[in-house]
């Protein structure tokens, strides 16, 4: 989907590459990007632990010798722009159906409303108490799985469900209408007390690993070098209903995109 919505984009490329780009990386272009990253790349080292920074900050300059380097580069535009065509179907040697929907958002990670749409998120379908997942798949029992998920550093959200082939269109149906209730502010209070809960207690787990601290704080110390969690912790325990619903009207549908199985050729 994110190919044909978003071709040459920085969302649409694979993390891992393709096989068919490996194939013609050569021994010489392998070396030099190598080297480049050596000596050009912005270099960030993290060390978590009891420990005192003046004994570790000698380490590193008695033992890494990078050599000074100039300011980052600013990487590749992130623009989004609307695809040609909004709805896509291909077919598969498969059973289940996949549903996948693309929306663009002009909140992002930088943006002051990004701890809202983190919310708005989390109430649509982030997690099992969610609207997507009570309302379509335990109501309706039509979804093998169904769930949302936001992309903060490009603004894009995605749903995306696993369905009978026959049962597209009810599906892109439901999943609006349950959008247009957070649109709406009909959002319940276990809704909105549930998902602050999960977002703390995800982000306090993650503080209970070296691994987990290095993420948390090389995400968001690129917007404030003073970030501490209990900071974003209180933007979300801030956050109103009335504030989810103002954030889930930014978001516009770009795309729908359906994977049928192949016996499933009369879909439309």
């Amino acid at each position: 989907m994110m190919e044909l919505a978003l071709p040459g984009h920085p969302a649409s490329i694979q993390a891992n590459g393709s096989l068919e780009e490996l194939e013609k990386v050569t021994n010489d272009q392998l070396l030099k990007e190598y080297q480049t990253l050596l000596n050009n790349n912005e270099i960030e080292i993290y060390v978590v632990g009891d420990i005192k920074p003046e004994i570790i900050a000698s380490y590193i300059k008695q033992y890494f010798h990078f050599e000074d380097r100039e300011q980052a580069v600013e990487g590749p535009s992130t623009q989004l722009t609307s695809p040609e065509t909004s709805r896509v179907i291909e077919y598969e040697d498969m059973k289940q159906g996949k549903l996948h929907m693309a929306f663009f958002t002009p909140i992002t990670f930088r943006d002051e409303k990004f701890p809202v749409m983190q919310l708005m998120n989390g109430v649509l379908g982030g997690y099992a108490h969610s609207k997507l997942f009570v309302n379509i798949r335990e109501k309706e029992s039509m979804a093998y799985y169904v769930s949302s998920s936001y992309a903060s550093q490009f603004g894009l959200m995605f749903v995306l469900a696993g369905i009978d082939s026959k049962l597209e269109g009810k599906a892109v149906k439901l999943i609006l209408e349950q959008l247009e209730e957070v649109k709406r502010a009909n959002i319940s209070d276990v809704e909105l007390d549930q998902t602050k809960a999960l977002l703390i207690n995800q982000l306090k787990e993650a503080l209970d690993s070296a691994r987990g601290q290095i993420d948390i704080y090389d995400q968001y110390m690129e917007l404030d070098k003073a970030f501490e969690p209990d900071y974003l912790i209180s933007r979300w325990n801030a956050v109103t209903k009335e504030d989810i619903a103002d954030a889930a009207q930014s978001l516009s549908l770009e795309m729908t995109y359906f994977l049928a199985g192949k016996e499933d050729d009369s879909v439309e």
